[in-house]
């Protein structure tokens, strides 16, 4: 049976981790970090199956020629960041089906590389890890390290968006890190399971989390101090049970958003919601006009709240 599992981390100097470092490991290389003068070598492992570095399209040209040059793109990605404690680098780790053969298993690699260096405008660094030996021999396995910066024809700019915390996020008008997150995750299951059909495979994966018991792992709802310490006490607060309600509606929505999403592609998911936006907009306008003088202003309110 097919299992999704991805993991998404961050490489940080304060851990004491450098972007050649892990960049050596995962591809199996011999690499020098010139910043520090230290000589990673894992040219000695065996499991490496494939390595290959991505960027984004618009960059497909041989504009960046320098980032396809491994030392070149992390020890720049390294010194691109001043900090003792700069995040240098992102990795994500995937399981990848082994009911794919090894030339699928790359496709499905190169989509997924394709998919985030487009997305964030980063250069993806790919390398397939065979199972180890004493192992589950069917744990094939994609490390995707990525750069934190976007990349360009002479450099790295700056952050990528991915990267980008709550208040900034909020001020570009980005989803918040925890929704974009779980955009990747579904992503990246809509990947898998159609390089599954594409193989003739009946195995389809989820994205959602799930228990021991097979049911969606969910988080518990944050509850005021006050009404936590209350049923600490073992007394009744109506508050932790507003608090509570609330959040159950909002995972029933989530839960049934998510299940009337399934079977559609993403291109459909954003067709549609473009064209609620436009129909509703319509009927505003219509609305206004009907109205008269008086409603004129609406619109404009309306824009000017969503732009906060």
């Amino acid at each position: 049976m097919a299992i999704f599992f991805l993991r998404v981390t961050s490489v940080g100097r304060s851990a004491g981790r450098s972007a050649p470092g892990a960049a050596a490991y995962r591809a199996g290389e011999r690499l020098e970090d010139a910043r520090s003068g230290r000589i990673y070598d894992y040219s000695k492992r065996q499991d490496v199956l494939h390595k290959e570095i991505t960027l984004p399209s618009k960059l497909s040209n041989g504009e960046a020629s320098w980032a396809q040059n491994r030392a070149t793109l992390w020890n720049t990605a390294e010194q691109a960041e001043h900090r003792r404690n700069s995040r240098v680098a992102r990795e994500y780790l995937l399981v990848l089906p082994h009911e794919l053969d090894a030339g699928q298993r790359i496709s499905l690699s190169r989509t997924l590389a394709r998919d985030i260096a487009d997305r964030y405008g980063v250069a993806a660094d790919a390398a397939i890890h065979a199972p180890r030996p004493g192992g589950d021999q069917r744990n094939f396995h994609l490390h995707l390290l990525t750069t934190t910066r976007e990349i360009h024809t002479d450099g790295l700019g700056l952050k990528s968006t991915i990267e980008l915390g709550g208040a900034e996020r909020y001020d570009r008008g980005l989803p918040r890190s925890i929704d974009e997150f779980r955009s990747l995750r579904q992503r990246t299951a809509t990947f898998i399971n159609e390089a599954l059909a594409a193989a003739n495979r009946p195995e389809r994966v989820n994205h959602l989390a799930i228990d021991a018991n097979g049911q969606e792992r969910t988080t518990r709802p944050r509850l005021p101090w006050g009404a936590y310490l209350a049923e600490a006490r073992g007394l009744h607060s109506d508050i932790a049970d507003r608090v509570r309600a609330k959040y159950a509606a909002r995972q029933r929505s989530r839960v049934f958003s998510q299940n009337a999403d399934q079977g559609r592609s993403l291109a459909d998911i954003r067709r549609e919601a473009r064209e609620s936006w436009l129909r509703m907009r319509a009927g505003e306008a219509s609305k206004g006009r009907a109205g008269g003088l008086e409603r004129d202003a609406a619109p404009l309110a309306a824009d000017r709240d969503h732009s906060l």
